[in-house]
């Protein structure tokens, strides 16, 4: 299984439980419990331009290795050769490749007097036409739709020009058949989709390590892809792909299925969003949130009016209402402190906060409140800090995670991806004993510039 940062959303997740920390053995209240949450659907919507370059060779390739067949015509008893004279133009619009290229042809005729030789350049136009099937079956039929010559071929013997274009028609002719079968077999074998498809998907098979530190996993499932057909530009051609997908998150590893991950099957389309939004369902244990909260809090220590608390060996939990916070205290005043509050998300304000904060403190066995160097004034405000996350101001720490989330995989996978994240908010924020459960819903935008497909995703 390979660990990565992949989605630093979930981090933030992370970083926000650590904020809203909860307590210890807390009585449960008697509230029905909420209905048992299925991972949610999320969209990715891949904005892809690939460069014509890999694909100009691809044709220059196969018209290379056709062109170093002998066209021969024993009628007239001539032979003909072609070889380019340039690389082939390409454009792509829609599902049509349109390939145009000059080609020189030298025709050779035996004499009794000599071997005569003639050159011609001929414009050939190429129209490819593609399409993938539902199950990724591509198929392509390409057609020699045009030609014309720019300079005519002409056999020159004993001073006499003997134009030879009308036998080169008929060769051309000939060849016509030959020549298309030999484009559509250098694209099929260059364009290898369904096993790409097949392979790239695999990579959702294990669940994905968020954080190797703190633990957290992601699973994302793929249901369908879409395509948009292709645009035409100067240098590239673009189009969009959409991933719909089912994401679940989790403090455990989930138990993952043996066989390969099945691939979704495709359909055209041409409306769909331009941006990617993922609903991301947390199922966070509390236990492992205890993990993280000590690795922020344990040992850390507060001052105010010339006296200090530090705090240790801290717990948190939580039932359907209250989160508390636990943690033995040395310093000015040694005992228990114990904080309990009500979290909540606030939409408007697009931040976690707490109301009806308690913080109360146990010497021995007994418990009062707690000092009012504690319960009031800097320290306080302090503590009820750990209970205020706003989710809007993480938007750019977030981005930067991302960004070197991306530089990461575009260098191990040859790939130039880029992504935008635009906004982050909650969409269910819910508390039982021992879990908390949230739907956090991104939205961002992602462009990738792909150089050349046959590389794309290698190592």
């Amino acid at each position: 299984m390979k660990k990565v940062n992949f989605y630093p959303v979930i981090v933030l997740i992370f970083l926000m439980m650590s904020g809203c920390s909860s307590g210890k053995k807390v009585p449960t209240a008697v509230i029905p419990p909420a209905p048992e949450y299925k991972p949610v659907s999320s969209q990715v919507v891949l904005h892809y331009k690939l460069d014509k370059k890999a694909i100009k060779d691809t044709f220059n390739q196969a018209i290379a290795e056709l062109f170093k067949q002998n066209f021969n015509l024993v009628d007239y008893d001539l032979k003909m050769n072609f070889y380019k004279t340039k690389d082939a133009n390409v454009e792509i619009e829609g599902k049509n490749i349109l390939v145009n290229i000059p080609v020189g042809i030298l025709v050779e005729k035996d004499t009794y007097l000599a071997k005569m030789k003639a050159r011609g350049v001929l414009e050939l136009t190429f129209i490819t036409k593609f399409d993938l099937d539902s199950v990724w079956n591509f198929k392509a039929k390409t057609d020699l739709s045009y030609h014309k010559w720019l300079e005519k071929p002409v056999l020159s013997v004993a001073g006499i020009n003997i134009p030879i274009e009308p036998v080169s028609n008929v060769i051309i002719s000939k060849a016509k058949p030959y020549i298309v079968e030999n484009i559509d077999a250098a694209i099929a074998e260059n364009f290898t989709i369904k096993k790409t498809i097949h392979e790239s998907i695999q990579v959702f098979k294990d669940p994905i390590q968020l954080d190797p530190n703190n633990g957290g996993y992601l699973m994302l499932t793929p249901k369908s892809i879409k395509l948009t057909t292709l645009k035409n530009s100067k240098l590239h051609t673009s189009g969009k792909i959409k991933i719909e997908l089912l994401s679940q998150f989790s403090t455990q590893k989930p138990i993952t299925s043996q066989g390969p991950v099945p691939t979704p099957k495709l359909q055209w389309s041409e409306q769909f969003e331009d941006t990617t939004s993922l609903s991301l369902v947390t199922n966070i244990q509390m236990m492992d949130l205890n993990d993280i909260v000590r690795k922020n809090y344990d040992g850390k220590s507060f001052s105010a009016q010339g006296k200090t608390i530090t705090l240790g060996s801290i717990f948190l939990n939580c039932d359907y209402e209250n989160i508390r916070f636990v943690s033995d205290v040395t310093g000015s005043i040694n005992g228990t402190l114990m904080i309990k509050a009500k979290p909540y998300y606030d939409a408007i304000d697009n931040a976690f906060k707490a109301k009806d904060i308690d913080i109360s403190f146990k010497t021995k066995n007994t418990f009062h409140k707690a000092a009012s160097w504690i319960a009031e004034g800097y320290i306080r405000k302090e503590l009820e800090k750990m209970f205020y996350f706003p989710l809007e101001g993480q938007i750019d720490e977030i981005q930067n995670d991302l960004n070197q989330q991306l530089d990461d995989i575009n260098k191990e996978y040859n790939m130039d991806m880029s992504a935008k994240l635009f906004n982050i908010k909650v969409d269910r924020f819910y508390m039982k004993p021992g879990q908390i459960e949230t739907t956090v819903k991104t939205r961002l935008m992602i462009n990738t510039y792909i150089k050349d497909l046959r590389t794309m995703g290698s190592k």
